[in-house]
């Protein structure tokens, strides 16, 4: 069990080195970076996470391996740690991911979600896969429309009072 699991990752470890050609993998980076936001209170990055109560899970707090192990090298120069589904969750297997700029950006806080069709989503994403300005949504959104209704209005639609 336990013992087994500590041996193969000691011999992973020996393949998987923090280093490569003298340089730090962009993997022990990120969780490097991630550690100093949750937990290093003079961090400049802490009030938004470490301050707002996100961490990261106890396995992957004591190990770069089992980080590394869960979340697997980084697929592409383009992509870096993102916190999803639960962009106000906590860094953990289940809620983690490689992501683009793009994907991270729809993964903010100040992003407005709907759902649609069952499924949540950005409004910028919907609207780019609709074709439609995102900027007239968003209005009618605020205006206290659904997102049915702000998506089947024409777009001259004003609010009658």
């Amino acid at each position: 069990g336990l013992y087994l699991r500590h041996r193969i990752i000691q011999k992973l470890m020996k393949i998987i080195k923090i280093k490569v050609n003298g340089k730090l993998r962009p993997e022990y980076i990120s969780w490097y970076h991630i550690k100093q936001r949750c937990f290093n209170k003079n961090n400049k990055d802490y009030k938004d996470y470490g301050g707002r109560g996100i961490t990261m899970c106890e396995k992957w707090k004591k190990s770069f391996s089992d980080f590394y192990l869960d979340v697997g090298p980084r697929p592409s120069l383009n992509h870096s740690i993102d916190r999803h589904p639960n962009n106000d969750g906590h860094y953990e297997p289940e809620n983690i991911r490689w992501a683009t700029r793009i994907e991270q950006v729809r993964n903010t806080r100040q992003n407005v979600n709907v759902i649609f069709k069952g499924k949540k989503i950005c409004v910028t994403e919907l609207c780019e896969m609709l074709n439609i300005d995102s900027k007239f949504i968003l209005q009618r959104l605020r205006k206290g429309l659904s997102i049915e209704q702000a998506l089947s209005l024409p777009r001259h639609y004003k609010k009658v009072k």
